[in-house]
């Protein structure tokens, strides 16, 4: 088996293990992850006009954002794509509407989206298939559609902490974060991103995401919490908002 085939099938094993308790440990009881994945939410999905839009979500996991869309949005169409069945399993996802596997290997109800979302999914992608997706958002996505994507920040604070614990983590066995695991995760500058751009795709905005520093957003979720939302207005996007955020979220239009 090749590295690559190795550690796709180690991240679609972790989150197949972990999909029936995922919902509940990585929900709105949990301050952190409230915060995290809904802050990353609300921003994707501001100011986006849904209305009749053909929607591809790729690396849907357990439907976050088809939840948010049923309650807040009339679309014309969506798909969902994942590697891992288990977590589309414990979506409210249409069976129907779902697609297992690499999202360039598929076959689509719909030639081309409007809107194609990448959320949480680049961390586990080396450049090679970075670049890959890229090229498969390029030939989907509709003249005048926009791809949302996040990656995590090479340049965050945060970051750079939870690689100096990485490696004890590691030794903790049987810990089930993502950390402590086998398998590579991958942080991106945005220089990095924008170079990997095919022609066609182009930058429109900018988001920096998550203001916490590890450990405090776990030891001091409620205060490391309300800290990150002041550091969000305070500050606008510049080298000082990047050293502080875990992630950004980058908007792509294609031109032509």
């Amino acid at each position: 088996m090749s590295k690559e085939a190795q550690q796709e099938q180690q991240v679609r094993d972790f989150f197949d293990k972990h999909a029936p308790a995922y919902k509940t440990k990585y929900g709105r009881t949990d301050t952190f992850y409230e915060y995290f994945f809904y802050e990353r939410l609300h921003a994707a999905t501001k100011e986006i006009n849904f209305a009749k839009k053909r929607v591809l979500d790729i690396g849907a996991g357990t439907g976050s954002l088809y939840d948010f869309l049923q309650m807040n949005a009339d679309v014309q169409e969506y798909t969902a794509v994942d590697i891992s069945a288990g977590m589309m399993s414990q979506s409210n996802i249409p069976r129907q509407q779902q697609l297992v596997g690499r999202c360039y290997e598929l076959d689509y109800p719909c030639d081309e989206y409007d809107l194609i979302y990448l959320l949480g999914v680049t961390t586990y992608f080396d450049p090679k298939e970075c670049k890959r997706v890229f090229d498969f958002i390029q030939s989907k996505l509709s003249t005048g559609g926009m791809a949302i994507l996040t990656f995590t920040n090479t340049a965050g604070l945060d970051i750079k902490l939870r690689k100096l614990s990485s490696y004890p983590a590691k030794l903790l066995k049987g810990s089930e974060k993502v950390m402590a695991q086998d398998f590579k995760t991958y942080t991106y500058t945005l220089k990095e991103v924008l170079q990997m751009l095919p022609e066609g795709l182009e930058k429109r905005r900018l988001i920096y995401l998550n203001h916490t520093i590890f450990p405090f957003g776990k030891i001091l979720p409620g205060p490391s919490v309300a800290v990150a939302k002041r550091i969000a207005k305070r500050l606008s996007n510049g080298p000082l908002l990047s050293s502080l955020s875990s992630d950004f979220l980058i908007f792509l239009s294609k031109v032509n």
